[in-house]
């Protein structure tokens, strides 16, 4: 990798500043992407539709090194870039990952949780909390919503219907 290519990185924001972070980056007339989806919120006098950033906290952007490295200081709300610890660099995601995953993410109205490392079809997982904690299970793609894994790289996977919080990963 050159310095000056042009890749997809991952912009972790402060809480709950990913839309004035996308402001700045739009209005600077940077390429990022930050998918948002519709749910319902109840208020105590009513239901409202609003619309919440898919993945909090974290706004794709394309950049090369050093220009990713003065939008730190150039975009309120970018506090950091995910890391991939495996490389001791920041992470990059490949532009057929990128639109491989933005695409899903289109197509789904589900939680998403973006995580450092890779977890993969045949992982064994243990479900740490909940009615499930302490079975192990295999971590699976499937279409019914079971579990499903999605890769952004080498760096990151994109985990659907458990919570984070809930798996650990078993290592052989």
């Amino acid at each position: 990798m050159t310095k000056n290519e042009v890749h997809w990185y991952i912009a972790l924001t402060k809480s709950c500043q990913e839309r004035k972070a996308a402001e700045a980056l739009a209005a600077l007339g940077e390429e990022f992407w930050f998918p948002v989806r519709k749910v319902r919120r109840k208020w105590s006098d009513r239901m409202k539709t609003v619309m919440v950033p898919v993945l909090p906290r974290m706004i794709f952007v394309r950049a090369d090194d050093a220009h990713r490295r003065e939008l730190t200081s150039r975009v309120y709300g970018i506090c950091a870039w995910m890391f991939d610890s495996a490389n001791k660099a920041p992470a990059i995601v490949r532009d057929c990952d990128f639109e491989n995953f933005r695409d899903f993410v289109n197509g789904v109205e589900v939680p998403v949780e973006v995580v450092p490392g890779r977890y993969a079809a045949g992982d064994r997982v243990e479900i740490v909390r909940g009615p499930l904690a302490g079975r192990i299970y295999e971590l699976v793609s499937v279409d019914d919503r079971r579990c499903l894994a999605v890769h952004l790289g080498s760096s990151a996977t994109a985990l659907f219907d458990f919570p984070l919080g809930d798996l650990k990963k078993i290592e052989n």
